[in-house]
């Protein structure tokens, strides 16, 4: 689940899924060039690096699950 202000993105994404394809897939959605992204845990305070997975933030799939989706943060 990605949020971005008022608008939430669900997005179906494996835990080797690096940020920077995440980004690519939004982009695909929002329309925002991953460059102009920046991703983060729920709080803002954990800036995700393109170069690592998801598993590497601890976004897996025994954390997150259809019925309790995986939170993160989109700032453009």
């Amino acid at each position: 689940m990605v949020r971005r202000k008022k608008t939430t993105v669900f997005i179906d994404a494996k835990e080797t899924t690096s940020v920077r394809e995440l980004k690519r897939i939004l982009q695909g959605i929002l329309k925002v060039e991953p460059e102009n992204q920046r991703l983060s845990n729920e709080t803002g305070l954990d800036v995700f690096a393109d170069e690592k997975s998801l598993a590497d933030y601890n976004l897996t799939g025994a954390v997150g699950t259809c019925t309790k989706p995986c939170n993160c943060r989109i700032v453009l």
